[in-house]
């Protein structure tokens, strides 16, 4: 039996929660506090999530991910000092597990770039990149 796919209006649903002008003005704005490498991973998602290759379902789960980021009341609340966004680092690493057959090394430059816009340069070096599969085992040992 084939599955159903979402239709372009179901997305729609999510807008409320994830908007272009909210998620670089939370970059922005709390780059520092979120940290380099949550942030290079959020920005994975965001270059998976417009990419045309991208399959619905999985932008349904990238939208609420990056719609659960910005939101700065969820699990733990991100103004929590320390452990803020202990809850999103889980959701975004989740979501990285599931995207990451889609992740292209443009995607990879182009977050890059941004990493150098909001930390500099010499962030790179201390720049984890993104070890999907080790990433999601971590996680599910931590379950």
């Amino acid at each position: 039996m084939l599955e159903k796919k979402p239709k372009t209006a179901d997305l729609a649903a999510y807008e409320d929660k994830f908007s272009e002008t909210g998620f670089w003005a939370k970059l922005r704005n709390h780059a520092k506090s979120i940290g380099v490498n949550l942030v290079y991973q959020v920005l994975l998602l965001y270059y998976v999530l417009r990419s045309d290759n991208c399959p619905a379902k999985l932008k349904l789960t990238l939208t609420g991910v990056l719609g659960y980021f910005l939101s700065p009341i969820d699990f733990i609340p991100d103004m929590t000092p320390i452990i803020g966004y202990t809850d999103d680092i889980y959701a975004v690493s989740i979501a990285l597990a599931m995207a990451q057959f889609y992740i292209t090394e443009e995607m990879r430059s182009s977050a890059k770039a941004v990493i150098c816009d909001l930390f500099g340069d010499e962030m790179l070096e201390r720049l984890a990149d993104v070890n999907v599969r080790e990433t999601a085992f971590n996680i599910a040992a931590n379950f």
